[in-house]
């Protein structure tokens, strides 16, 4: 743009409409197949669709870690099922679910870091390296 000489925004919205032409003119491929090819998505829950989920092992004190927590599955049939089986956690704005295919897992957490190690009391001058 410096080289149209072009100094204001007005100057610049009206070379990029004229250079957006030119360029599509110089470097647009036509489609092979004129047809769209996008499928039509279902009634998915949006909430649920863009989750972060992992996959997590379950130790055989029915215990999973993820994100620095461990979470002891409440002991049942379905929880011992899943000793040495991977379980699926979702992250779902801040909470935290459990599951194993479709069932979902009771759990407790155990936040071993605080429990550990508590909140730490630090001075004003050195509260910008503590966060």
């Amino acid at each position: 743009m410096r080289l149209a000489h072009i100094s204001t925004i007005e100057e610049a919205n009206w070379f990029l409409e004229s250079y957006r032409q030119k360029h599509n003119a110089k470097f647009a491929v036509p489609a092979i197949d004129a047809n769209d090819a996008h499928k039509p998505a279902g009634n998915f829950d949006l909430e649920h669709l863009l989750t972060y989920t992992v996959v997590r092992k379950v130790f055989k004190h029915l215990t999973a870690s993820f994100n620095k927590i461990r979470f002891i599955l409440v002991d049942s049939p379905i929880a011992r099922r899943t000793i040495g089986k991977r379980v699926t956690v979702v992250d779902l704005k801040g909470k935290i679910e459990t599951f194993d295919d479709e069932t979902s897992l009771p759990y407790k957490t155990f936040d071993k870091i605080t429990q550990v190690y508590g909140p730490q009391i630090v001075d004003r001058k050195r509260l910008g390296s503590a966060m």
